[in-house]
């Protein structure tokens, strides 16, 4: 008996023995999730496969224009430090385009504009620091332990570019949990967020973040 939410349900999936002679049962747990029961050193070590995923309270706001990933990118890391933040994604907008008509009139070609993550995580006062290229999945465990989600540019093989926000990884099966404004939540493969997001879309630059 691995005792509390490891404790079996009594469906065994399978069991193996590693080539060091140890082992290794996997099965159903009380939970619902698979765990493994490692018998090493005499005794048996319990393991929720699952338990690796660390992930924020973090919500990603959907992007209320076509163009507009990265203002709500921004008002999202805004408003997770600051629930009552004054920002809302047609204000930066008015903000950072120096413009007030993008509240009521957003859709326009004047309003419905790319622009900089890293100058609109400025104007919410939440840059920490600005870089190219991607983190290592060290970083991520860093970033995500101290509470901070990962504001990322992806940049489109047709070209443009898109923002979006890691807020989890599980370091065992090197993924991360995606935050997009367009498409959505995603758990996906460090190298494949690298390198294919979406298939066609390469992580080119990151934003840390800061209460």
């Amino acid at each position: 008996d691995a005792g509390g939410q490891l404790a079996t349900s009594g469906s065994v999936l399978t069991s193996i023995t590693d080539g060091a002679g140890d082992m290794h049962v996997y099965y159903l747990g009380s939970n619902n999730h698979v765990c493994e029961l490692a018998w090493n050193s005499g005794c048996w070590n319990p393991r929720d496969l699952l338990r690796d995923w660390v992930r924020l309270n973090f919500s990603m706001q959907h992007q209320q224009q076509t163009q507009w990933c990265w203002a709500a990118t921004a008002c999202s890391i805004s408003a997770f430090f600051n629930p009552n933040t004054q920002w809302i994604q047609c204000r930066l907008v008015n903000a950072e385009l120096g413009r007030s008509d993008c509240c009521n009139n957003g859709s326009s070609n004047d309003c419905n504009k790319p622009w900089y993550l890293d100058k609109a995580l400025t104007r919410t006062g939440n840059l920490q620091s600005f870089s190219a290229g991607a983190a290592s999945i060290e970083d991520i465990l860093k970033e995500i332990e101290n509470g901070n989600p990962i504001c990322v540019r992806i940049g489109w093989h047709g070209g443009g570019g898109h923002a979006v926000a890691i807020e989890g990884y599980n370091y065992d099966l090197n993924m991360v949990a995606v935050e997009d404004p367009w498409y959505g939540s995603s758990d996906v493969t460090l190298d494949t967020f690298k390198n294919a997001y979406k298939g066609s879309g390469t992580w080119t630059h990151r934003c840390y973040v800061k209460h």
